[in-house]
């Protein structure tokens, strides 16, 4: 039994190596994306017969952004998340109306994206779990 014990110490101390918060942070950052990408699918559906709406998507953004530095630890966090952006969808074809929101591909986006953010959190919460039983038994 004692083996077992010093066994699961020594994996859950490898864990907590492997799950840095370099690692946690990309986790944090797959399922900030898949909230926000739920979000423009989300104003895409509401809007599929508004006339002359383009259809929206998320896409990586190429700018670069000047962080914010706080100066005591109890300030909140004002850094803007520049990660991500928000375009038009122009090569859609468009309605006789103008909308260009193909409601069937929206609904299926919508499905693939929200089991994407399930199992992107559900991996964030398993690492985060790890991090901290391994923190605590040191």
């Amino acid at each position: 039994m004692r083996h077992l014990w010093v066994f699961c110490a020594l994996y859950f101390s490898l864990c907590a190596h492997c799950f840095s918060n370099s690692v946690l942070s990309d986790l944090a950052g797959y399922v900030d994306f898949f909230a926000k990408q739920d979000a423009v699918i989300s104003k895409n559906i509401a809007n599929a017969s508004t006339p002359g709406y383009i259809a929206l998507e998320l896409q990586k953004s190429d700018r670069t952004s000047i962080s914010l530095s706080t100066t005591n630890p109890l300030h909140m966090d004002c850094s803007s998340d520049n990660r991500f952006e928000i375009i038009e969808k122009r090569d859609s074809p468009t309605s006789m109306d103008g909308n260009s929101v193909d409601l069937q591909k929206e609904l299926i986006q919508k499905d693939k994206n929200a089991a994407a953010f399930k199992n992107a959190l559900h991996i964030y919460s398993k690492a985060r779990s790890l991090t901290k039983l391994a923190a605590d038994d040191k």
